[in-house]
């Protein structure tokens, strides 16, 4: 479009001076020459204001060949070494106590003991009814000896109160034996007279052992001045004894 206008100016200018040119002018150069000279610069002009057919212009840029990205492999490492388990060592468990060492040794159980029975029951010269308390702290003397305490009246008002130890022994898990001594203060009363306020208990305790540790047993002890054995220097006491834990003694619970 820019060479039209220039292609119609060029035109318009030569036709004007072909029109101007005078005769003078003329006649100065032959007219064929004249005519074939506007002839010349008009194809000229024509020639040069043809638009030129472009050739499709290619791409100039050309296709940058794209560098293919291969996805490397993870390199394969070595697991971390796994976190060192710490072993509990297993509880041991106590092994359970025998029945018959729970009934044997008591520790810190205390034992408190009411007994009826007879007084002077095989001479039968004084035979009379008694009546016993006995008590036995949680303790053990050199580890085997059981500390009691205890006292009886009988109905003919003799007493004896006295103290001691015993050496309880179990036979199997229900069946045990205490043989014990004791030494204590001694009133006759209307009973057998031992010529001696001093007076010495000998003998044993042969009882059931129950669940709850109470036990039920029979007491054979004999009442001596110490002098001998003879029938005129000693008494007997044959009794039933119940025996509790002094925690099942109505008043002495623990809280």
């Amino acid at each position: 479009m820019g060479l039209d206008w220039k292609k119609a100016f060029f035109t318009c200018l030569l036709a004007g001076a072909s029109f101007t040119v005078t005769p003078a002018n003329a006649g100065g150069m032959p007219g064929n020459e004249a005519a074939s000279i506007l002839d010349q610069a008009l194809q000229d002009i024509q020639q040069n204001t043809q638009p030129a057919i472009q050739p499709e212009q290619e791409d100039i840029y050309e296709p940058q060949e794209v560098e293919e990205v291969v996805a490397q492999e993870p390199v394969e490492t070595a697991p971390p070494p796994p976190a060192p388990t710490v072993v509990e060592p297993p509880a041991i468990e106590p092994e359970p106590v025998p029945q018959e060492r729970i009934v044997n040794v008591q520790d810190n159980t205390s034992f408190f003991g009411l007994s009826v029975g007879l007084y002077d029951a095989f001479k039968t010269d004084d035979l009379a009814a008694s009546f016993g308390v006995e008590w036995q702290p949680g303790v053990r003397v050199l580890g085997r000896l059981q500390p009691l305490f205890g006292a009886f009246v009988t109905s003919d008002g003799s007493f004896l109160g006295y103290g001691g130890i015993g050496v309880p022994m179990n036979i199997n898990k229900n069946w045990m034996v205490m043989p014990s001594v004791s030494a204590g203060y001694y009133e006759e009363g209307d009973g057998f007279d031992l010529d001696r306020r001093m007076a010495y208990r000998i003998g044993a305790e042969f009882a059931y052992v129950f669940e709850n540790k109470s036990r039920l047993g029979l007491n054979v002890h004999t009442i001596t001045n110490g002098t001998s054995l003879d029938t005129d220097d000693r008494t007997e006491i044959i009794s039933i004894k119940y025996t509790m834990p002094l925690g099942q003694v109505p008043g002495f619970r623990k809280k």
